[in-house]
């Protein structure tokens, strides 16, 4: 830990211009992207490691696009600080396994606000959950014109999942004998078949056809702040992509709305559901602006939360097999997120109905 602090410590040093580093913290949470607090005698900073395998590219795309929503008025994104050189991040070669790699550290201003939540056990009450409907759609308001030169290439979601049923296959090629491969293995055959299924009902629903936007793509509470049950700052950029809008709102109440508990007892809260629902439409209309969900997306909804749910499935086992993980923990991903594929098997939460502000 000293030597990855005193190499946090050379870079800030080195590449900004912020005086004397008092002190550097690292952060517990985050599974893919490693965070640290830096206090240095001009200020409190927040700075990003991104995950080993980041390209240049995504890099510059995810910065493109904060800079577009902070020049367009949103004020729920803290700002990047720019290095002597004028470059919004410092790109540097470490040691990773033996072999050398380029590692991207991007810098933040500190956000105000309190990390109250993780993205499981969303617990917030029910002023936030609207507030974080609402700062979803000022996002999908202010990310509207955003034309990047930076080019990010991803999976259509129709495709992706369809790809799933072979990742699903391959991955049981990587189980042992701990509970998490065994539960995996028993509902092996069960996620392929899902796979083709839901793709099946995403080219029912014409999601080639739904309007795309720059999607958060990763939206849950643990990358917002709170404060006075107000949302004060959203980031986290790192899963943007262009994708269906209703599938960013889709992505969204799956993680805000679950449901946690012992095998058999995950769900979606319903009525929490379609309070985000109709606080996320309710957001555009305040704003005077017409381009709310539409009929055909509002009727998408329930297949996009069955492909969030089965992609979802698909990153707690990639991600446990990428590395050393926490059986228990990762277990009690699977297990909630297996019984919610159950639960929306047999529940279908109806957007469509006449909504009432």
């Amino acid at each position: 830990m000293i030597n990855e602090l005193t190499n946090i410590k050379s870079i800030i040093k080195e590449n900004y211009d912020l005086g004397e580093v008092i002190k550097t913290e690292k952060l517990s949470s985050g599974y893919v992207n490693v965070s640290y607090i830096i206090e240095t005698s001009k200020g409190r900073y927040f700075l990003r490691r991104y995950r080993d395998n980041a390209r240049r590219n995504e890099v510059n795309f995810e910065h493109e696009l904060i800079n577009h929503l902070i020049n367009s008025g949103f004020q729920k994104t803290p700002r990047l600080l720019k290095t002597k050189t004028g470059k919004t991040y410092v790109s540097k070669f470490e040691k990773r396994n033996n072999y050398k790699k380029i590692v991207f550290y991007a810098l933040f201003e500190f956000a105000i606000g309190e990390d109250k939540y993780t993205w499981y056990y969303p617990y917030c009450n029910i002023l936030e959950l609207k507030d974080a409907a609402k700062t979803l759609a000022e996002y999908h308001i202010h990310v509207k014109g955003f034309k990047p030169k930076s080019k990010k290439k991803t999976l259509p979601l129709d495709k992706l999942i369809f790809n799933l049923r072979k990742e699903f296959e391959n991955l049981s090629k990587k189980a042992d004998e701990t509970d998490f491969c065994k539960l995996f293995l028993s509902n092996k055959d069960k996620l392929k078949e899902k796979s083709i299924k839901i793709y099946k009902e995403l080219k029912a629903i014409g999601y080639a056809t739904l309007p795309k936007i720059v999607v958060f793509g990763d939206f849950h509470l643990g990358n917002l702040k709170f404060k006075d049950n107000k949302v004060t700052a959203m980031y986290d950029f790192d899963w943007v992509k262009w994708d269906a809008r209703a599938y960013d709102v889709a992505y969204a109440i799956y993680y805000t709305c679950g449901v946690w508990g012992e095998k058999g007892e995950n769900a979606i809260d319903v009525n929490k559901a379609l309070e985000f629902f109709k606080a996320y439409q309710k957001t555009f209309i305040e704003k005077g602006k017409s381009n709310a969900l539409n009929e055909m997306e509002i009727k998408a909804l329930p297949a996009l939360i069955k492909a969030v749910n089965l992609f979802l499935i698909h990153w707690d086992i990639s991600d446990f097999y990428a590395g050393d993980k926490n059986v228990s923990e990762y277990l009690k991903f699977l297990i909630h997120d297996l019984d919610l594929m159950d639960w929306l098997t047999v529940n279908k939460i109806n957007f469509n109905q006449e909504i009432t502000f």
